[in-house]
């Protein structure tokens, strides 16, 4: 697999990155159309989504940091700066 999907303009898009918002897109998108059927309302849905994407966040987040624990005792404030960098 190519790790760079296409360019816009001097920024990279990364194959894995596509592929990872295709795959929340699509989890979306099959929720949305079986969510009557689930018994959700359109405010219960809303909600799910945005704590599937905030806990997808923060446990991302929170296994770079158990991956990369010398890098943060380096230099907490790399993580949150430097957005290469699995934030």
């Amino acid at each position: 697999m190519h790790t760079i999907l296409f360019h816009v303009g001097d920024k990279a898009i990364g194959t894995y990155g596509v592929l990872v918002a295709l795959g929340y897109l699509s989890g979306c998108f099959y929720l949305w159309l079986n969510r009557e059927r689930m018994g959700m309302s359109f405010w219960q849905f809303w909600i799910l989504m945005y704590c599937i994407v905030g806990g997808a966040v923060l446990g991302a987040k929170a296994g770079f940091f158990l991956v990369e624990w010398r890098m943060f005792l380096d230099d907490p404030w790399w993580m949150i700066k430097d957005w290469r960098s699995g934030w």
